[in-house]
């Protein structure tokens, strides 16, 4: 299997590990990338390095300051901001999958303060059907994150409420 092959196999996870973590080695920016193609595309593999198995070592390792808390701040020059991000409710995918999408749970990735969020079932209850989520999403306006998740600023990446982190 070709690196690229790999890395789409396992970019959903890997991606993640590299935009947060970025003191884990063995991934070189590639070339190629551009600001248009999806951001799991921005890695290449180096030998051995198709498994998120060993990065666990890492990942123990971790002090407060090497996670990067807002890794796709730069790329908004690429993608600016749109209200729509902080919509927070309930989202579809083909005629089987519906998923939770409470943006308020990594709000901090919007420039926010992060707040504690609010229990999944209360800000998106199960009592839910396809046909509501498609008229709740044409009406996202009226579903967004709570106001004062969306009315704190961070001046730090890092910057939570108190309680947040124990």
């Amino acid at each position: 299997m070709a690196d690229s092959e790999c890395w789409t196999a396992n970019g959903a996870h890997v991606s993640g590990i590299i935009a947060y973590f970025n003191h884990i080695h063995g991934y070189n920016p590639d070339s190629l990338y551009i600001d248009d193609m999806p951001r799991t595309t921005r890695y290449v593999l180096q030998r051995g390095n198709e498994k998120v198995g060993p990065y666990r070592v890492y990942l123990n390792r971790t002090a407060h300051d090497d996670i990067n808390w807002t890794p796709f701040c730069d790329y908004q020059e690429v993608v600016p901001f749109d209200r729509i991000s902080l919509y927070s409710i309930w989202l579809s995918y083909g005629t089987n999958t519906m998923v939770r999408y409470l943006s308020e749970q990594c709000i901090r990735h919007f420039g926010r303060v992060q707040m504690i969020p609010r229990s999944p079932f209360v800000a998106a209850p199960d009592i839910i059907t396809r046909r509501d989520i498609t008229i709740i999403f044409q009406d996202w306006e009226h579903h967004l994150v709570p106001e004062e998740y969306q009315s704190m600023r961070a001046s730090e990446s890092w910057q939570c409420v108190n309680g947040y982190m124990t």
